[in-house]
């Protein structure tokens, strides 16, 4: 994977259609901060590389380099029609090359933990019980060549999951 980007996102929606929101999260790639919508922590890049999309909430910072990626958020409660995911991850900006995992909360009251490498859909973490409210960390690191290591926490209830890929 040509690691291109580090990203932390929150993506929020609703039936009529998209709504950008944003969660407080840290995203971590070594320690020096700036501070946006989500705020997040970059070590050795430019802040001048930050980008905006249209269809997600967070931070974007360019360049090359990355091996791993940290955050940790509240898991928003949605009502309504929306929905709205918060997560963290490497590369994906302007490519496929992804690799990330977050949560999901519906309206419907589904409230779940992902991690997803593109082109695969999501993996639902089956083994972490996400409720609004609770504290999630999560990060992907790169352990060596095509190897990464996925884990995400809820401090919450001390259920955790790590796989390796």
């Amino acid at each position: 994977m040509g690691i291109a980007s580090l990203r932390v996102g929150v993506l929020a929606g609703a039936a009529a259609g998209l709504a950008l929101a944003g969660l407080p999260a840290v995203a971590t790639a070594a320690p020096a901060a700036h501070s946006h919508a989500v705020n997040h922590f970059v070590a050795g890049h430019a802040r001048s590389h930050a980008q905006e999309s249209s269809n997600w909430s967070g931070y974007a910072e360019t360049g090359s380099g990355f091996t791993s990626a940290s955050a940790t958020w509240t898991v928003p409660s949605a009502s309504g029609s929306g929905f709205s995911s918060a997560w963290v991850g490497i590369d994906g900006d302007g490519n496929s090359n992804l690799i990330q995992t977050g949560t999901e909360s519906d309206a419907d009251g589904q409230y779940y933990a992902w991690w997803e490498i593109l082109p695969a859909a999501e993996t639902p973490i089956d083994s972490v019980n996400v409720s609004p409210g609770d504290t999630i960390t999560a990060s992907v690191r790169q352990d060596s060549g095509s190897t990464w290591t996925i884990s995400l926490t809820d401090e919450s209830n001390g259920q955790n999951f790590t796989t390796q890929q």
